[in-house]
């Protein structure tokens, strides 16, 4: 087995620190797992193989694959600790090197950072096994790490607060057995009352009994709650709320009277009906739980409540906005989406948009499909008050309706307004207009509809005398002269 300098090897992976974790990436701004522990050892010219698979297969087994007490004895720097179900394998493990003294450097998580060694009894990746790949010249005595892998090099600012300034309180407890889950569990109920709520949340609970099994401090604790998805993603209404759920349940009794539940509940009854809308007790009472949670304010409690108004069924005030609303998309020659329709009788039920915004939008979009009238719509006119004598032309044309002239969706008189004229040069940009009353008449009766209509009949008929007269044939004769 060949020798590597232990300075080098880490000094290479120390300095991937921050590097963004990207699934499947091994280099190049990015890296996943396996692609970080092939990069690191390659880096002293070490090839162990791309994913989790390969790299269990071309190391040295140490110790017994599987029985953590028997391997955690003889870890040594440089060591890979590989994770996951049993038989797991590829994208299905995970994998870490070991630095000494309890920490591994991986690509996890958000970035490549250091972190102390992950619980074996976690029950969502259980230890697989170890593998070594070289020995080291300059390695830290008995797995003990070099100076910079002594503290997370991430640098953990000593004031660990939420976005509302507060701290989280923690634990200072003499190690637990790390696979006595229950006792672990048993001393955070008993010891830490107000930090309970945690067992509630996946990623807490396996930091918080790590934490008690290796009897972390309050500072090595909140140094490691920082690194959690939880911590970069969670508000301080949403800590303050699971407090107040664990500490002072009666403040969510929507019976108790002037308790927070109580009181937001009322709130929000009061505005939905200033807004015609009409909630059942549960939904104001979720509404309720989760704008204490969430720290909701007036306007966003609005917006909510505004996603419960019904559609279709004249049901609240949302149908006759939607009829407003296609009204208006009429007028603009537009079809929206039944989706667009609810998003925006939503937002104009709920108070948080306008039907002028929903005019200005309309007009907007008028002048992307038909540039040709951005002129008179500048002006306040509406496509359908531009296109009106078109459409009476078409009808007599056509011979029916000014009401089945369908601009939008018909492609035989859409053509009508997304007019190219002939001619341009080749490669220049083909201006789109609408065309003039002429060039739709005779652009018209150039069409399959069209020769239905009675002026067809009527020119087919003439021309058909036209040519019989011609050539001498006398109608109804039967004869020649």
């Amino acid at each position: 087995m060949p020798s590597v300098d232990w300075n080098a090897l880490y000094g290479y992976a120390s300095s991937q620190l921050g590097t963004p974790y990207v699934y499947g990436a091994t280099g190049n701004g990015g890296y996943d797992c396996s692609g970080f522990t092939q990069a690191v050892y390659a880096s002293q010219g070490i090839q162990i193989g791309r994913d989790t698979t390969q790299q269990l297969q071309s190391g040295q087994m140490v110790g017994q694959d599987g029985n953590w007490a028997a391997d955690i004895a003889q870890l040594q720097p440089g060591d890979l600790i590989f994770y996951g179900q049993p038989g797991a394998s590829g994208p299905n493990a995970h994998v870490v090197m070991y630095i000494g003294n309890g920490q591994v450097i991986q690509a996890g998580g958000s970035n490549v950072n250091v972190t102390q060694l992950f619980q074996s009894a976690a029950s969502d990746e259980p230890f697989l096994g170890v593998r070594r790949y070289t020995s080291f010249t300059n390695a830290p005595a008995a797995g003990q790490p070099t100076e910079a892998a002594s503290v997370n090099p991430a640098g953990p600012n000593p004031e660990h607060t939420l976005s509302n300034g507060q701290q989280i309180p923690m634990l200072n407890t003499a190690p637990v057995s790390p696979t006595d889950q229950a006792t672990i569990d048993q001393s955070i109920q008993q010891n830490y009352p107000s930090e309970v709520w945690m067992l509630g949340i996946p990623e807490l609970r396996t930091l918080l009994e790590e934490s008690v099994a290796n009897g972390w401090s309050q500072q090595q604790f909140q140094a490691q709650l920082q690194q959690t998805d939880w911590w970069k993603t969670t508000s301080g209404s949403v800590v303050n709320f699971l407090q107040l759920q664990s500490s002072n349940p009666a403040e969510l009794d929507f019976n108790a009277p002037g308790s927070q539940a109580n009181q937001k509940y009322q709130d929000i009854l009061v505005m939905a009906a200033q807004h015609g809308v009409n909630l059942s007790q549960q939904q104001a009472q979720d509404l309720a739980i989760n704008a204490i949670k969430y720290g909701w304010d007036a306007n966003q409690m609005q917006g909510f409540i505004a996603t419960y108004v019904q559609y279709g069924n004249g049901v609240n005030n949302a149908q006759s906005v939607i009829q407003q609303l296609q009204g208006l998309a009429g007028n603009y020659l537009y079809t929206p989406s039944q989706q667009a329709l609810q998003q925006w009788a939503t937002g104009i039920a709920g108070g948080t948009q306008t039907t002028d915004q929903y005019t200005a939008f309309l007009q907007q979009q008028a002048m992307l499909k038909y540039p040709g009238m951005a002129d008179m719509l500048q002006q306040g006119f509406t496509p359908q008050q531009i296109v009106d004598p078109l459409r009476q032309e078409a009808a007599k044309t056509m011979e029916i309706s000014p009401d089945q002239i369908d601009f939008v969706n018909d492609p035989t008189y859409s053509k009508v307004l997304q007019y190219v004229p002939p001619g341009q040069t080749a490669g220049q940009p083909q201006p789109q207009r609408m065309m003039t009353t002429s060039e739709m008449d005779t652009y018209l009766r150039g069409t399959k509809q069209w020769g239905y209509t009675q002026q067809a009949r009527n020119q087919v008929g003439q021309l058909a005398n036209g040519i019989l007269s011609t050539w001498g044939v006398v109608a109804g004769t039967g004869g020649q002269t």
